[in-house]
């Protein structure tokens, strides 16, 4: 850093601009005790002996040897340093030897360290101090990132809300009111979660919708099924079980109604033999 009060004087302005080029790459590579090296400044910048010997002149350095190293003189006003972090120059003694009236900031150790002394060395050697603790050093720990897999058993991890028209819903709304129907006091499910198992039967399981429903009435239906189908899972888990046993012959003719399934629906809805409750069941009451 440089001081404004130095850099804007006209002092240092009535310098040629090469000299006060010279003066800044000095402060720049400047020790903590304003001590520079001025021959290696001078060879990297370019600059001539005549610059150096202004800023002398000026009052702005003083040249310490031969060697042209040189001590900034308000190297006090550009920085102010921390005693606990100062490291003095190579060239402290010769400073002192030409300036002998410089004051120089003693550097004094740190406050967050101990002494080095062998009470303070752990047995392997390495220094102990107040930023490191005595029970081992500290680890970061292992954070495992969980993956979603696009498989059978957790797809449904990924978010999804099913809309009050996606089959899905509707076939989680067909399956409960026919559960209601046989039980008016069963609880209401959560008609998300039951939208996405459906999802997993369609996608997954790649089941037609319309095949779905069949079994879903076969199963509500069934004196025996009825009972135990009261979800989306549990009928996912026996769907094959159940698609067999529809196909027998004593329950294709006792369950005649389920061939109108695959009617137009509008001939189907026509059937004078169709309750209100059946068509709302199905879906149907509110597409006409």
């Amino acid at each position: 850093m440089f001081s404004l009060k130095i850099i804007n004087s006209a002092r240092f302005l009535k310098m040629p601009s090469s000299s006060q080029l010279l003066y800044f790459h000095l402060g720049l590579n400047a020790d903590d005790d304003g001590v520079v090296e001025g021959y290696n400044v001078m060879r990297m910048i370019g600059c001539s002996d005549d610059d150096l010997k202004i800023l002398s002149a000026k009052g702005f350095i003083v040249v310490l040897n031969e060697d042209l190293v040189s001590f900034v003189t308000d190297w006090k006003e550009h920085n102010l340093i921390r005693s606990d972090r100062k490291v003095d120059s190579i060239y402290k003694n010769l400073l002192l030897q030409i300036v002998s009236d410089v004051k120089l900031l003693e550097s004094r150790p740190r406050a967050d360290l101990k002494p080095k002394t062998i009470e303070n060395l752990k047995d392997n050697g390495q220094k102990v101090d107040a930023q490191l603790t005595t029970n081992g050093q500290h680890r970061l720990g292992k954070v495992r990132l969980g993956k979603v897999r696009l498989g059978e058993d957790n797809i449904d991890q990924v978010q999804k809300t099913f809309l009050s028209d996606s089959d899905e819903y509707r076939l989680a709304i067909f399956l409960w009111n026919y559960i209601k129907k046989n039980n008016d006091k069963a609880k209401e499910p959560n008609f998300q979660s039951w939208s996405k198992t459906f999802d997993l039967m369609i996608r997954l399981d790649k089941r037609l919708v319309d095949d779905i429903k069949k079994i879903i009435v076969f199963c509500q239906q069934n004196d025996f099924w009825y009972k135990n189908i009261l979800s989306p899972g549990k009928l996912r888990e026996h769907y094959d079980k159940l698609t067999l046993q529809m196909q027998e012959p004593k329950y294709k003719n006792k369950n005649s109604k389920s061939s109108a399934w695959d009617l137009p629906q509008s001939e189907y809805a026509a059937n004078n033999n169709m309750s209100e409750l059946e068509k709302k069941l199905l879906g149907w009451q509110n597409e006409n």
